[in-house]
C-alpha cells in the first residue's frame, strides 16, 4: 500500500491512485475510531481507578502517619519519664543522687548510640542497652530499699524507672512496625491503572487533556513516595528525632538535676 505523501505524488488520472486513496482514508477512519472508542473505554474506567487509589492511598497515609505521630509520642513519654526519675532521686543521700543519675545518663547515651542505630537498619538493638538498663534499675532498687530511703521515694523512684523501660520497649515496638505489602501492592497496581488510563483518554485531546494527564501522573508518584517515606518513622524519609533523649542526657551530665545544684 502507497503512504499518504505517495498518494500525494500520484497520477489522479490512474485509477490505481483513487483506489490507494479511498484504501488510506478508510484505514485512518477506522484507525481514528478506534483511538476513540479506546479513549471512551479508558474514561469509563478512570473515575472507579481514581476512587480506588484514593481511598487505598488515603488509607495507607492515615496508618503511616498514625504510627510515626505514635512514635513521636513515645519518644517524648519516655523524656518525661527519665525526668521524673531523676526528680525522684533528689530526697535521696547525695552519693546515691550522684550515683543513679550517672547510671541514668549512661542508659541514655547507650540508647542514642545504640537503639538508634539499630532501628535504622530495621533491626533490634545489642545487648549493651540493655546491660546498661539492667544497671539502672537494679541501683534503683537496691539504694531505695536501704532503711533510710522514704517510702514515698522509694515507690516513685521504681515507679520512674519502670515507666522509663516500658517507653523503650513501646518505641522498639513501633520500630518494628512495617508498611502492608499486600495493600501497597494494591495500591500500585490501582496507581499504575489509572495513570495508564489517563494516557489513553489525553492522546490526541489536544495540551489540556495531556496536562491533566501529567497532573495525575505526578500526584500518583508523590502519594506512594509519600506512603515509602512515611512508613519506617526511625529509617524512612520522615525520621523521628532522639532530640528530647538527647537534651535530657545533656543536663543530666550537667549536674543539673542535682539537689545542690541551681540553675
Amino acid at each position: 500500500q502507497k503512504t499518504a505523501y505517495e498518494i500525494y505524488q500520484c497520477d489522479w488520472s490512474s485509477d490505481v491512485c483513487s483506489s490507494d486513496l479511498a484504501h488510506h482514508l478508510m484505514v485512518t477512519r477506522i484507525s481514528e475510531e478506534r483511538r476513540q472508542g479506546m479513549a471512551r473505554t479508558a474514561t469509563v474506567y478512570i473515575t472507579e481507578l481514581g476512587t480506588l487509589f484514593a481511598i487505598l492511598t488515603g488509607f495507607l497515609i492515615s496508618s503511616e502517619y498514625s504510627i510515626y505521630r505514635q512514635a513521636q509520642t513515645s519518644i517524648a513519654q519516655e523524656t518525661s519519664a527519665g525526668t521524673n526519675l531523676a526528680y525522684s532521686t533528689r530526697p535521696l543521700p547525695a552519693v546515691d543522687v550522684s550515683q543513679i543519675q550517672a547510671r541514668e545518663a549512661l542508659y541514655i547515651d547507650t540508647i542514642e548510640r545504640e537503639d538508634w542505630t539499630a532501628l535504622a537498619k530495621g533491626q533490634l538493638p545489642g545487648g549493651n542497652t540493655f546491660e546498661t538498663m539492667r544497671d539502672l534499675q537494679g541501683d534503683a532498687y537496691r539504694l531505695t530499699a536501704r532503711a533510710y530511703s522514704p517510702a514515698s521515694t522509694e515507690w516513685e523512684l521504681r515507679q520512674s524507672v519502670d515507666d522509663l523501660i516500658a517507653r523503650r520497649k513501646e518505641r522498639l515496638a513501633i520500630g518494628t512496625l512495617t508498611l502492608p505489602g499486600l495493600m501497597f501492592i494494591l495500591s500500585v497496581a490501582a496507581g499504575l491503572a489509572l495513570v495508564i488510563n489517563a494516557v489513553m483518554v489525553s492522546l490526541g485531546e489536544g495540551r489540556y487533556a495531556a496536562l491533566v494527564a501529567a497532573t495525575i501522573v505526578v500526584i500518583v508518584a508523590l502519594d506512594l513516595a509519600l506512603i515509602i517515606a512515611l512508613s519506617a518513622p526511625f529509617r524512612g524519609g520522615f525520621i523521628v528525632s532522639s532530640a528530647p533523649l538527647d537534651i535530657l542526657r545533656h543536663e543530666l551530665q550537667q549536674g543539673r538535676y542535682l539537689p545542690w545544684i541551681q540553675g
